[in-house]
């Protein structure tokens, strides 16, 4: 009976590391909830430059020079829905994350710093506003 037990705790933490690793990357060292800062959408720009132009094109609009051969096609962020929502933090959760079952849209969390990814969140997002 300890045996089952023991089996069945495991497997609730197993399945709940996951969810629980998740929770701890918005938490500052005192444990508490960090607030999203929101990013500068001039210096994104620059970052959009050399980070995400190549597939989602100049102007957003999802066809870079590469996206013609991607499959799903990148995001036009002018016109398309977003998958993950349009808010700013949206956007940033998507760039440090990725797209779950996407092949094409890869994390930058290793990539780019956590400022980058805010600012180029913020130029993304301002995108959709034109």
């Amino acid at each position: 009976m300890i045996r089952v037990r023991e089996v069945a705790l495991l497997m609730v933490l197993v399945a709940h590391s996951p969810a629980m690793a998740a929770g701890k990357e918005n938490e500052n060292k005192g444990g508490a909830t960090k607030k999203y800062e929101p990013g500068d959408a001039v210096k994104g720009k620059e970052v959009y430059k050399t980070a995400c132009l190549t597939c989602h094109g100049e102007t957003g609009d999802g066809l870079g020079p590469a996206g013609k051969y991607l499959t799903p096609k990148p995001r036009n962020f002018v016109k398309d829905k977003f998958k993950e929502g349009d808010s700013e933090e949206a956007i940033f959760k998507t760039v440090t994350n990725g797209l779950p079952g996407s092949p094409t849209m890869a994390a930058f969390k290793e990539t780019l710093k956590d400022e980058d990814r805010r600012n180029v969140a913020a130029y993304v997002r301002s995108l959709r506003a034109k």
